[in-house]
């Protein structure tokens, strides 16, 4: 999102490669006031940009990736869990989709390259978008099971160590516990 040239099939080894023409300086632009919005609110919190797209096959040990992933999870996890009467999912972030859907536009120039999802990541049992499914389709099978997104069932606060970073609570007879704190 930061370069017009989305870094596809760029290798960032220096600082000439993170500052340069490439820079969409709108897309920047878009993320500082989002940045400064996010602190304004909240002094304390953490803003993360993020790169999925390498390192997804098993047989990497990556502990960026990692912590992404369960990052991943548990946000998908905790929405579903307590985000009310639905829950929307756009289509590939099921399974962590690394890359944006850009219809063709005039701004780039009509091409289709980006207006398209790789469900082949998804498919290939070899890489964590294929577990990133599997995680997911058996969380919308717990809620299914469990009712989880019953109306009349809003759930109970148990715990919430600001903090510490932790939430716990109940809701349609399951008991959610949340640690979000890095260390």
């Amino acid at each position: 999102m930061l370069y017009t040239d989305h870094g596809l099939d760029k290798t960032f080894t220096t600082y000439d490669d993170y500052f340069n023409d490439q820079v969409d300086n709108d897309a920047l632009t878009c993320l500082t006031l989002a940045n400064k919005l996010i602190h304004k609110l909240k002094p304390d919190a953490l803003t993360i940009a993020e790169d999925m797209y390498h390192n997804m096959h098993l047989d990497h040990n990556n502990i960026s990736v990692e912590r992404g992933v369960a990052l991943h999870k548990m946000i998908r996890l905790i929405t579903l869990a307590i985000g009310g009467e639905g829950y929307l999912n756009f289509m590939g972030n099921e399974f962590g989709h690394p890359e944006w859907i850009d219809f063709p536009r005039e701004g780039n120039d009509w091409s289709f390259q980006y207006a398209r999802r790789q469900w082949s990541l998804r498919d290939d049992p070899n890489l964590i978008y294929y577990h990133l499914a599997e995680f997911d389709k058996e969380m919308i099978k717990i809620a299914d099971t469990f009712n989880l997104l019953d109306p009349d069932d809003r759930g109970d606060l148990i715990c919430n160590h600001i903090l510490d970073k932790l939430i716990c609570f109940q809701r349609a007879q399951l008991i959610f516990i949340f640690n979000f704190n890095p260390r």
